[in-house]
């Protein structure tokens, strides 16, 4: 159990994951500090003393977490071995996985829809740009131009992630679990 530094007993992966939640919930300008306390059973001092930061290092560091979560989860497969088609299915696989089928919401979509000011936005956005060129790339393995390539990764990232965002925003899960679904259904060249 890997314990959180500077006060025995947390585990460090437990606050994070309550802390994300509170997240998920509220968003970050809606997080307010009493609740992330509340949520991950400490106190605001001792909050400040695992993220001196405040608010900004928590998400800071659920971004990087989630990243490399959704990473080795689902964006991985696009580059492992394995024809075109499996390694989508795998990937879409991996994803749903992820966003428990559509029912939990992405923590970099939550957390990138606040404030673009933030100090981690760019490394959402950096982190986008490299898993649509990860897709491009496999579309160009299926045989498509570079351009056509490009096209449909940035058409599959819209699809996916406007599904997610309509989920969240509506309160209504169906639009998160079609765009999985149409996500799931391959290499179609529509």
């Amino acid at each position: 159990m890997k314990r959180s530094p500077g006060r025995p007993g947390i585990d460090r992966e437990v606050l994070l994951a309550r802390i994300a939640e509170v997240f998920r919930k509220h968003g970050f300008d809606g997080a307010s500090l009493v609740e992330l306390a509340h949520a991950s059973g400490i106190g605001k001092a001792s909050l400040y003393h695992h993220f001196p930061g405040g608010k900004s290092d928590m998400a800071g560091v659920l971004i990087r977490q989630q990243i490399a979560s959704v990473h080795s989860q689902a964006f991985s497969h696009l580059t492992a071995a394995g024809d075109p088609d499996q390694r989508l299915e795998r990937f879409a696989r991996g994803f749903e996985q992820y966003v428990d089928g559509g029912e939990r919401d992405c923590l970099l979509l939550v957390l990138g829809m606040g404030n673009p000011e933030h100090d981690y936005q760019s490394t959402i956005t950096t982190q986008f740009d490299d898993w649509a060129q990860a897709l491009a790339s496999l579309f160009e393995a299926d045989g498509r131009k570079p351009k056509a390539a490009r096209k449909q990764a940035a058409e599959l990232l819209s699809n996916l992630y406007g599904g997610l965002a309509l989920a969240r925003l509506t309160g209504n899960r169906r639009a998160a679990r079609q765009a999985l679904k149409k996500l799931g259904r391959g290499l179609s060249r529509n």
